[in-house]
């Protein structure tokens, strides 16, 4: 699955699912261009997007990216209310 690991006296991640190590240390992309979109407001992820000191929502090799930063940005607001970025990214490879 998709468990993040966890820390022991401060030291780690351990025991991250081979997924995402898979995933986040394969330099090959998934696709010809790479882009997310993430908030800050993130109310699963939480505040920040930081998961054991790291920034989970960007994607290693990505193209770009599309940031937002408050409410209605929120975890399920971003792919409700998004749509025009995500179509400028699949279409015309651009982030704004």
């Amino acid at each position: 699955g998709f468990y993040p690991g966890y820390l022991y006296w401060g030291t780690g991640p351990y025991n991250v699912s081979d997924l995402l190590s898979g995933l986040n240390n394969d330099p090959n992309r998934e696709g010809s261009y790479v882009y997310s979109i993430w908030s800050t407001a993130d109310q699963i992820i939480g505040y920040g997007c930081i998961v054991y000191g790291q920034n989970t929502c960007r994607i290693p090799g990505q193209n770009g990216e599309r940031a937002f930063y408050s409410a209605p940005y929120g975890h399920f607001g971003l792919k409700d209310l998004t749509g025009y970025y995500q179509l400028r990214m699949v279409r015309d490879h651009r982030t704004n």
